[in-house]
């Protein structure tokens, strides 16, 4: 059975416990169906943290990537009702193709029989999984033979759609099913990642370079900061093509490629000599349509962070899964969820999903596999330090306009709000107009020393709310707003 999991620091009445998936080559049937019977009783969420070691130890392939249990179509388990087990994840990688899911593909969906313990392949054509494409980008195989529907999320539909997972769940549940939803954080229901300290920019870059494919009409060779990239005919995403070729396998200087601009700048230069095209579709992507689509999405994220519930990036979707869970079943819980990450980031889904967090029930992979640095990281996240502490040690310094915030990414939400350029202002010093979001013009802000300066700077663009914002087409965000969101039901529509 499981094992309690005590950590020095903490309260007491916080209930951890530790599950042993990969201390031997074969899972633990029994530790397999112990939190199987968990996941199907919880009332409500849990929370699973997976074991990044493991993971990382066999070059992140599914075989040992995040633990789902899923049931025969035709099997009873020991007085426990079936359920069918949704996995939602941006990272299950489907667009791989036709061994997307088997054991030894790069991903991170581990399914297990919970009869055998048996790895079960979710690759179209095997184990009675199918594939489909529902509204724009989003790839699902569900089973005739499992209990089964495994979903690569997307996180630009599923910010558009408030409906997104529920829809999915609804289309693939037999009536009278009882479901387990089991969900990923970052890239999933969270634009931002806690962990590398990705603002909701580069999410939404990110996902829109996976979905694009680069697709040569020659070979050719691609330059680029002094280097040479050797292309042949095969297609590729964009995202690889950053990774691989430009970023040499670095996700630090990945990172930094994904700014507006610059995706914007290679976009350019590669389609003298490639297509790039939405994968799954044929048509070309030209350059207003990609700059438009981001936009699009820059703003949905902007207008759901409004809601004090998505402060910190989750999507209205998620609230509204939760909602079909805790109420969709005539006055009967529909289902329950497990949150599962790889990473600490699921605290703050929680404060803002669950009434008492403190009465979550969590459960820790091989925890004595983890690193020190990621078993003190753990435990860290259930001390309860307070909030004004907690910010005041997250707080940076925005990389426009250097007023103190935290949160994701290099500036804060108000800069964010103002738009990649900023509004018109007038230099306080020269007196000269340009587009920002300091009180100095560029040139002026590199000679000043705010030590040595006796004079107060003018109030930050901050606080003045009234000015009009600068966008790529010159428009004012009034003007604009009505057509980035006009469409986006239509276009994601089944």
């Amino acid at each position: 059975s499981m094992q309690a999991l005590r950590l020095d620091g903490l309260k007491d009445g916080l209930a951890l416990c530790n599950v042993d998936f990969f201390s031997s080559e074969q899972v633990n049937v029994e530790q397999l169906q112990h939190y199987y019977k968990i996941c199907c009783t919880v009332d409500d969420i849990i929370v699973t943290t997976s074991c990044f070691a493991a993971w990382h130890k066999r070059k992140f392939i599914n075989g040992n990537a995040k633990i789902i249990p899923v049931v025969p179509t035709d099997a009873s388990f020991d007085g426990v009702e079936p359920r069918r087990v949704f996995f939602f994840d941006d990272n299950v990688n489907l667009r791989l193709g036709s061994s997307a899911g088997s054991a030894d593909a790069p991903g991170d969906c581990n399914l297990r029989c919970i009869k055998s313990g048996d790895f079960v392949d979710f690759s179209a054509g095997c184990n009675g999984f199918q594939r489909e494409r529902i509204y724009e980008h989003t790839l699902v195989h569900h089973s005739s033979e499992y209990r089964c529907v495994v979903v690569q999320a997307n996180i630009l539909e599923a910010m558009a759609l408030e409906d997104y997972f529920s829809g999915i769940m609804q289309r693939y549940t037999r009536p009278g099913e009882k479901v387990i939803v089991v969900m990923d954080v970052n890239g999933t229901i969270l634009c931002g990642d806690s962990t590398m300290m990705l603002g909701p920019s580069k999410i939404i870059l990110e996902a829109m370079c996976t979905l694009l494919e680069l697709r040569p009409s020659k070979a050719f060779v691609f330059e680029w900061n002094g280097s040479e990239v050797s292309l042949g005919l095969e297609h590729i995403s964009f995202k690889d093509f950053l990774l691989a070729h430009l970023a040499n396998k670095s996700r630090a200087v990945f990172n930094d490629i994904l700014d507006v601009d610059i995706v914007v700048e290679l976009f350019k230069q590669l389609q003298v000599d490639a297509l790039l095209a939405w994968s799954e579709h044929d048509e070309r992507v030209c350059l207003d349509e990609f700059r438009n689509t981001y936009e699009k999405y820059m703003a949905v994220f902007l207008q759901q962070s409004d809601d004090d519930r998505n402060g910190q990036g989750l999507t209205k979707s998620w609230f509204e899964c939760l909602s079909m869970l805790r109420e969709g079943g005539k006055g009967k819980r529909f289902g329950s969820v497990v949150i599962n990450s790889f990473g600490t980031d699921t605290q703050a889904v929680l404060k803002r999903s669950v009434p008492d967090v403190q009465r979550i029930f969590h459960v820790a992979v091989n925890f004595e596999m983890w690193s020190k640095f990621d078993q003190k990281r753990y435990t860290e996240q259930f001390k309860d330090d307070d909030d004004d502490k907690s910010a005041e040690t997250l707080q940076k310094t925005c990389r426009d306009c250097d007023a103190p915030y935290s949160g994701f990414g290099q500036t804060c939400s108000k800069c964010r709000k103002l738009g990649h350029r900023g509004p018109v202002l007038q230099c306080s010093k020269c007196l000269g107009f340009f587009a920002g979001v300091r009180p100095l013009c560029p040139e002026c802000w590199k000679s000043f020393d705010p030590q040595a300066s006796q004079d107060a700077l003018p109030l930050m663009i901050a606080e003045k709310s009234t000015n009009q914002t600068i966008t790529f087409d010159g428009s004012a965000p009034a003007a604009r707003k009505g057509r980035e969101f006009a469409g986006i039901a239509e276009g994601a529509s089944t």
